[in-house]
């Protein structure tokens, strides 16, 4: 898998340097608006969009395989044993998991029984009991969830994450110093009146969020080529991502999180619903000041991945490409000198609903996504019975707020 990796990367490399020397040739030799130019230019951009899809499912795997080499360092700590011998307990909770999910008892060799005897397994292993939809859920399982969820990008690739053990609100102290101004005083001379800073609290607090009932087939869990673990995660996580990501982004902040996109303050109002000129973007970028600009953490644009397309195929008044590949994976790509980051809960375009917001532009880490507790994951064995299914189900608390002034971030809107 890693050199296959490798080998994308390369190839991506090869066509970031060629797009880059193809836009100093063109800018030396004034070819910008020459057809060959133009198709070139697309051409590169296609074939790295299809290289960066195949990269992502790579990446997103070694992650995973990342989380479970992490837990069994753990799992080794915990019991007090080799890393061989907590990967052999390992395999044992997957089998006691797909036991408890199918009601029949694994069978288990000689050596997996002293192991279970060793450790206590059965006791160790438990997370709850069966009337309280309570499973066997060895602690990767919910690790590779929360590694689900930021494999799909979203709010969670730019935001501060902050992980909390109980949902008590947190009172955010906000500093807006524009009324407070340092001042040159004279030798021996009175320091004047000293003006208050002024302070607003942002409450964080904690909202339910369920990925729902997602039922799974008997037949599925019964086969044992199939990695169920793997399955039911994928599952869960997809239900689970599609609400955050609509409440992180667009939620209104009346019993639920007040997403990034109404929290931004307004900066450029588009002059057309169904289309956007490079110069908007580029305004867009001035409505924050230069400081703030220079010191942002996480500095860049937001948008879904039709606006993203449609950046990467505008030009300025003089045909040069506003879009520039990354070079590198953590680089991400550039639009106008700023990273893109790419969420598809942001609106889109839609002559029929005015005032939608298809593009933000900030400090992106002042967003925060607050987790609270653990996860629960939740069996039903009655409910969908009738199908030949066993539905899973994960209760997660979050919350997610702008904790910044006004204007740290702002939005590029369409018109009424």
């Amino acid at each position: 898998m890693s050199k296959k990796l490798e080998e994308l990367r390369e190839k991506r490399l090869k066509m970031a340097n060629r797009y880059d020397a193809l836009m100093t040739e063109a800018e030396k030799d004034g070819t910008f608006a020459d057809e060959s130019v133009k198709n070139e230019f697309d051409n590169l951009r296609k074939d790295m969009k299809n290289i960066d899809g195949q990269m992502k499912v790579l990446n997103d795997l070694l992650a995973l395989e990342s989380v479970d080499a992490e837990i069994l360092g753990g799992t080794a700590e915990n019991l007090g044993t080799s890393i061989d011998e907590a990967a052999a307990c390992d395999k044992i909770a997957d089998l006691l998991v797909v036991g408890y999910i199918t009601k029949i008892k694994p069978a288990f060799n000689e050596a997996q029984t002293k192991l279970i005897e060793k450790h206590d397994l059965i006791n160790a292993l438990s997370t709850g009991t069966e009337s309280e939809g309570g499973v066997f859920v060895p602690a990767r399982f919910k690790a590779r969830v929360l590694k689900k969820l930021e494999s799909y990008g979203g709010v969670r690739e730019f935001s501060t994450v902050l992980r909390t053990a109980t949902g008590n609100i947190i009172k955010w102290p906000v500093l807006n110093n524009k009324n407070t101004q340092a001042k040159i005083v004279a030798q021996n001379a009175a320091r004047g009146t000293a003006i208050d800073p002024i302070w607003s609290f942002i409450s964080l607090g904690s909202y339910g969020f369920t990925s729902g009932a997602v039922p799974v087939p008997k037949e599925l869990i019964r086969d044992s080529d199939v990695d169920i673990q793997a399955e039911i995660i994928d599952f869960l996580s997809e239900s689970l991502y599609e609400d955050e990501a609509q409440r992180f982004t667009l939620g209104t902040g009346v019993d639920e999180p007040k997403g990034i996109v109404t929290a931004a303050t307004l900066g450029v109002i588009a002059a057309s619903k169904t289309a956007l000129d490079w110069k908007e973007f580029h305004r867009l970028k001035f409505k924050i000041n230069h400081r703030a600009r220079r010191v942002a953490k996480t500095r860049g644009f937001v948008a879904n991945d039709s606006t993203y397309e449609l950046l990467t195929e505008m030009v300025d008044g003089d045909n040069r490409p506003m879009f520039k590949p990354s070079i590198s994976e953590e680089a991400g790509d550039r639009f106008d000198g700023d990273r893109i980051y790419i969420n598809d809960a942001m609106d889109g375009f839609d002559a029929a609903n005015g005032g939608l917001r298809p593009c933000i532009y900030g400090d992106l880490s002042k967003y925060t996504v607050r987790d609270v507790g653990e996860m629960e994951i939740i069996r039903y064995t009655e409910k969908f019975a009738g199908n030949g299914q066993i539905g899973f189900q994960i209760d997660k608390h979050a919350d997610g707020q702008l904790l910044a002034p006004e204007g740290s971030i702002v939005a590029l809107q369409l018109p009424a």
